[in-house]
Parts: C-alpha cells; structure tokens; sequence
C-alpha cells in the first residue's frame, strides 16, 4: 500500500505540475483596422472667385449694395445703384469657392471679416450658401467629392465715398 500511496502522490504531483505549465501563457489575436478619409479642402475659383460688388453710383446721402449668394444685387439709398454705362465695369457676383471632402462626412463653415474696406466704407452680413453647418453628399462610389459654396455680403458707403475699395475674407472648413 506504501507504494501505492507513492505511485498516487507522484501521479498527483506530475498532473499538478502539467497544469501549472498548460496555465503560464496564453495567447489571442486581434484585427487592426483603419478609416483614411480624403482631407478637407476649400479654394477659391479663378474665375468668379471674388465677391464683387461692381461699380456702384453713389448717392446724396451713401447707401448700401447687398449681393446675396445667388448673385442678386439689391441697393438703398437715394441714388444709388450700380452703373450700367458702356465703360468697363464689374457685373456684381458672390465670391466662388469650391469645397472638398469625404463623402457623407459632416462640416463646418465659418465667414469672417480680416480686412474691412476702410474710410468709412465697411463690408457687413457676410453669408454662405452652405450656412454654419454641411455635410458632403453620400454617392454610390463614397470617396472624395467636391460641392460649390458662394459667399455674399453688403457694402456700406457713406455719400463721400469715392474709389477703390477692397477688403479681405476668410472662409474656413473644418470636419465635426
């Protein structure tokens, strides 16, 4: 029996043994994945990129030209109005851009005034086609696409306003 004990004890202690080694490592696998999406762009189009009041006729008292982004132009004031003569002269259009990004990724838009126009002449109401907030359109392919954005705004002119005038903005796109 003695050995028998033995025999038992020494089968114990090898399973004991084995499990501790089956039990001092492990191992698991796990996947790593990735979403690359196209950056977000904005330019400026050549063409119409600026917004352009035109040549305005001033009045006895100033006024205001207000170009929406559908490029509407619209003018109060006594007087005022945009010239039509058969000198050259710019027909008045919201700025152009052109925006860029992934496919069904949400943006946000901010207008902003850097330089005003100066001497009494101020730039005011800046808007966007787009608002504060767009999302790019969802297509069949997904990836990178593009969507036109105007700009508009009103000038302000006081009667002794006379000259060229230019003012700077800023437009800004950012992914949410």
């Amino acid at each position: 029996m003695k050995n028998s004990f033995k025999a038992l004890v020494v089968v114990a202690l090898l399973a004991i043994a084995g499990m501790a080694n089956a039990q001092s490592s492990a191992n698991a696998n796990a996947t790593a994945n990735a979403t690359i999406i196209c950056p977000i762009s904005i330019i400026d189009n050549a063409t119409l990129g600026n917004l352009e009041f035109g040549t305005i006729v001033n009045g006895p008292s100033g006024g205001t030209e207000t170009v929406t982004t559908a490029d509407v132009a619209s003018y109060t004031g006594t007087g005022v109005g945009g010239y039509t003569g058969s000198a050259p002269h710019n027909t008045p259009h919201a700025a152009d851009f052109t925006v860029g990004g992934q496919t069904g990724f949400n943006y946000s838009i901010a207008t902003t005034l850097v330089t005003d126009f100066g001497s009494g002449v101020t730039l005011t109401g800046l808007t966007n086609s787009k608002g504060t907030q767009a999302t790019f359109a969802n297509t069949d392919q997904g990836g990178c696409v593009t969507s036109p954005m105007d700009v508009g705004g009103t000038i302000n002119f006081p009667s002794t306003a006379s000259g060229a005038f230019t003012a700077l903005i800023n437009v800004a796109v950012a992914y949410d």
